[in-house]
């Protein structure tokens, strides 16, 4: 009697078992969720499911994952976005570096023509200055030949003049001797004067 009773018992807690196994899995029925749209970093939004507490029940939560559909068409528009962004940023860089090869030549070859133009004008006028300061001293030379070749002249025919006057000029005649006999100009006879 007692193994029955036993065995009895036994049954009866098997059937409530079930009993509330099928409620709860009566009770417990999958709802089926919208697919959650992907974030614009690829990265997939967990979507949470929280399934209503029960007695004996833990709180379960399910990630719902996009389709592979709105995930690749978001994948490439992140790609042509940041694609874009890059080149506009690859533009921007070799406009800038243009711009500033294009100033700096500029500045160089303005610099490099003054400098020329600058070379130019200070040999032209170094040159000019020459040109004039030689034939300058040319000139002044040339003039001191000239003087120092009429004065040679001139001192040479003085020369010669002075040493012909002296060699044709008549020997001068004998001055009188005071022992002679005439008789002094005062004293002659009228016969002997010269004067008239």
């Amino acid at each position: 009697m007692k193994l029955f009773k036993e065995r009895s018992q036994v049954t009866e807690v098997n059937h409530t078992r079930q009993s509330d196994t099928s409620g709860e899995s009566s009770s417990l029925k999958p709802e089926k969720k919208p697919s959650s749209p992907c974030r614009s970093d690829m990265s997939v939004r967990p979507d949470i499911d929280n399934i209503s507490k029960q007695p004996g029940r833990s709180s379960k939560k399910r990630v719902v994952m996009c389709p592979l559909a709105k995930c690749s068409s978001s994948s490439l528009s992140f790609l042509r976005t940041s694609l874009s962004f890059s080149l506009h940023n690859i533009i921007i860089v070799v406009i800038i570096i243009i711009s500033t090869t294009t100033t700096t030549t500029i500045i160089i070859i303005i610099t490099v023509t003054i400098i020329i133009i600058i070379v130019i004008i200070s040999t032209i006028i170094t040159t000019i200055h020459i040109i004039i300061i030689t034939t300058i001293h040319i000139i002044i030379i040339t003039i001191i030949i000239i003087i120092i070749i009429i004065s040679t002249i001139i001192t040479t025919v003085h020369i010669i003049i002075i040493i012909t006057i002296i060699i044709i000029a008549p020997p001068p005649s004998p001055q009188p001797s005071s022992s002679s006999t005439t008789t002094p100009w005062p004293l002659q006879s009228p016969s002997t004067c010269r004067c008239c």
